[in-house]
């Protein structure tokens, strides 16, 4: 899907370097891409999607993190 295609292009492969998980291969990826379609596919909203791996993984998950003093 469209949403599917556009958020796994702004998430950040974290075992790949200057990759996102649309590119990469890595295993890590690979899971994320799969957990991402699924919850697209039950109707989760992107946004949420992504709140949550920032959740999970930091704010370095993402390509464009929001500008504060931390990603700055």
């Amino acid at each position: 899907t469209q949403a599917f295609q556009e958020l796994v292009k702004e998430i950040r492969c974290l075992t790949c370097p200057n990759q996102n998980i649309a590119e990469s291969q890595g295993g890590l990826a690979i899971a994320l891409k799969d957990e991402i379609y699924a919850q697209i596919e039950m109707g989760e909203d992107p946004e949420a999607i992504r709140q949550s791996l920032v959740e999970r993984y930091g704010e370095q998950i993402l390509y464009r993190p929001a500008m504060h003093g931390g990603t700055w």
